[in-house]
């Protein structure tokens, strides 16, 4: 890594170990400071790349202050505001989003008195379960606490251990250690872990350490854990080997090892101490200088904070307000910070500075009564009053169309992605909402129906008409197994089977169209091998597919990889590649039991062809019998139809 400022720069090599390490700066005064990657291991599709969790620089501390833009000058204006807001993501799937603490910087246009206005949401942490045991009144109840959490949704808290509800739980983070207290000191000797499952996985170990002594204890399947009794107010449990549990983790590719997750931590001798959950409607309200910390102007002002327990537990939004008169704030009309950490249960996230007249117009609402409301087309009425927005909670999408009283109103995208429509003023009517594009969909499947009616009704007539045609062998013999004969469509010629094949399968796979010739040559020579080559390269694909399940698309393995990608083309080509015909042999009969009937002329007179071209015996009409002493009736060698052998064949007519 490169460390560049305004003396220079100074490379470094670093441990990929994620260790902390000390790398070489230029020496003397510097204004600012870059840090660039020169070289990293090699990369893993899906992921993002080498980083760093943490850059320390002795002495500076490092903030990242964003300026709002400057208002161009007004005159006249009745009030001015300053809404202030950061990107806050506690307790959620990955930080990488939210911003840490609010620093913003701005200018205001005028001096004078700005009310202030903010608002917190909870942060997960120990702090936040002291508070919440607090605000209960409560104080003869077990007390839980974990060094870690991990970060997998806003409601897993160490708290939820001791409440009784096994549908809330805690899984750890990086460090499964649980601190748990009591009124008074009470005999221990077995402990209920209950699991809690899903993408967690059970402890098997646990070591218990406290003032009154020490224990290992193993955790059967059940989650009962049983030592020798410790008689003590408080305790540490650490759990130091769960069940082995993994999923596969397909941006690391490699199997991932499931955190430990307990729903309750059940102490039979504590029973009497549990900590059900606060009741969610009870109103709290945090004293001046029990709020979250605010420097406006680099002056720390203390807050206060109210709200329901339900906020707290539902990480919802709470409202903050100075302690000062009227919660205000003097200002001059010169350059300004805002500035809120994230430390403690309350992080503020929105901060209002206002001055003057700030109420909105009074306006009148239009009413809206919702007739249909589901499907491709729906029918609402809206009611008088001046130019407003038809708002759906919808993606914006083309195909909507909507029409007042048969008039089409204007589309509209509200808020970048949502539907809407300008209403105009006046009075106001039914409103009709349809997906135009609905209709080819309804066509395609109405047009489909038709036609499948259509195919079964030409299968129909087709079978009916399937019976001996005219000129066919009007004088065989009743009860003849001979079948007629159907003429076999030719195949595709070599140009089109093989070349042209061959050239597009240069276009869309390049040398591997080499295949298709080798495959020409198995056509000409060993055509039946054809099928069985298809089908074995096209299961052999399957098999691939189904053993590299799981593996991110970027890593040319499954479906992707080049293996399965190859025995697909190949079963492709084999299905497709065709040299021709192939030599002739005589025409494919239809009937079970047909066989070549041949009739060789003798050594008679005449000097034309001895052979005799077969003919095709008409189906019987009866229905063919398993009995096999049945006599089998030879096709007529005469008739209208048929040909009569030249004397000397050895034939005779009945």
């Amino acid at each position: 890594m490169r460390v560049e400022t305004d003396q220079g720069y100074k490379d470094s090599p670093v441990r990929p170990d994620g260790s902390p390490q000390e790398v070489a700066a230029p020496a003397g005064p510097a204004a600012w400071l870059k840090v660039t990657i020169l070289k990293s291991q090699q990369g893993r599709p899906g992921l993002t790349g080498a980083g760093f969790t943490d850059i320390a620089i002795p002495g500076v501390q490092v903030t990242r202050m964003l300026e709002l833009p400057s208002d161009a000058p007004r005159e006249g204006a009745d009030s001015t505001v300053y809404s202030l807001k950061r990107g806050s993501d506690p307790g959620g799937l990955s930080a990488v989003a939210a911003e840490t603490g609010l620093h913003r910087q701005f200018t205001a246009g005028q001096a004078g008195r700005y009310t202030v206005a903010a608002s917190a949401v909870p942060v997960p942490g120990e702090a936040l379960d002291k508070l919440l045991f607090e605000l209960t009144g409560e104080r003869d109840k077990i007390l839980v606490s974990a060094d870690s959490t991990a970060r997998l949704g806003t409601n897993l808290s160490a708290r939820n251990l001791t409440d009784g509800d096994l549908t809330t739980a805690w899984i750890a983070g990086d460090r499964p250690v649980l601190h748990l207290s009591w009124p008074k000191k009470t005999q221990i000797g077995e402990i209920v872990f209950a699991a809690a499952g899903g993408i967690s996985t059970r402890p098997e170990q646990v070591q218990i350490s406290s003032p009154d002594g020490t224990a290992v204890a193993a955790v059967d399947e059940n989650g009962m854990a049983r030592f020798s009794p410790i008689t003590t107010d408080r305790m540490d449990i650490t759990i130091s080997r769960q069940a082995p549990l993994a999923v596969h983790n397909p941006f690391a590719g490699g199997q991932l090892q499931l955190p430990v997750g307990l729903s309750e931590v059940y102490i039979p001798a504590l029973e009497q101490f549990r900590s059900p959950q606060p009741d969610p409607e009870k109103e709290f309200s945090l004293p001046c200088g029990q709020g979250p910390v605010l420097s406006v102007g680099g002056t720390l002002m203390e807050t206060r904070a109210e709200g329901r327990i339900r906020d707290l537990t539902q990480r919802r939004p709470i409202a903050v307000s100075l302690c000062s008169e009227q919660s205000q704030v003097e200002l001059g009309a010169s350059t300004h910070t805002v500035e809120a950490g994230d430390a403690g249960p309350l992080a503020i996230t929105d901060v209002t500075l206002s001055t003057g007249e700030t109420k909105a117009p009074a306006a009148t609402a239009r009413t809206v009564d919702v007739k249909e409301s589901d499907g491709d087309r729906r029918t609402l009425t809206v009611g008088a009053g001046e130019a407003s927005y038809l708002q759906l909670h919808e993606n914006h999408n083309k195909g909507w169309k909507a029409t007042l009283n048969g008039k089409e109103l204007t589309p509209l995208r509200i808020d970048g992605w949502q539907q809407a429509w300008l209403v105009p003023e006046g009075e106001g009517g039914t409103v009709t909402l349809e997906y135009e594009p609905a209709r080819i969909y309804q066509a395609g499947l109405i047009g489909a129906g038709v036609l499948f009616l259509v195919l079964v009704g030409l299968a129909v007539v087709r079978r009916k008409g399937s019976g001996p045609t005219a000129g066919s062998h009007e004088g065989s013999p009743e009860g003849s197994y001979e079948g007629d004969e159907q003429q076999v469509p030719p195949g595709p010629g070599l140009i089109l089977g093989t070349v042209a094949l061959t050239l597009v399968g240069i276009v869309i796979a390049g040398p591997v169209a080499l295949v298709v010739p080798v495959l020409a040559v198995l056509a000409h020579f060993r055509p039946s091998l054809l099928a069985p080559v298809a089908f074995a390269a096209m299961a052999a694909a399957g098999v691939v597919v189904a053993v590299t399940t799981g593996e991110f698309t970027a890593t040319d393995k499954g479906a992707f990889g080049a293996t399965a990608q190859l025995l697909a083309l190949i079963a492709l080509f084999a299905a497709l590649v065709t040299v021709g015909a192939a030599p002739s042999r005589g025409r494919r009969r239809s009937g079970r039991g047909t066989e070549p009937v041949a009739a060789t002329a003798g050594a008679g007179d005449g000097g034309g062809d001895p052979t005799i071209p077969l003919q095709a015996a008409q189906p019987s009409g009866r229905t063919l019998s398993a009995d096999a002493k049945r006599p089998r009736t030879d096709p007529p060698t005469g008739g209208p139809d048929g040909p009569t052998p030249p004397p000397g064949s050895g034939g005779s007519t009945g």
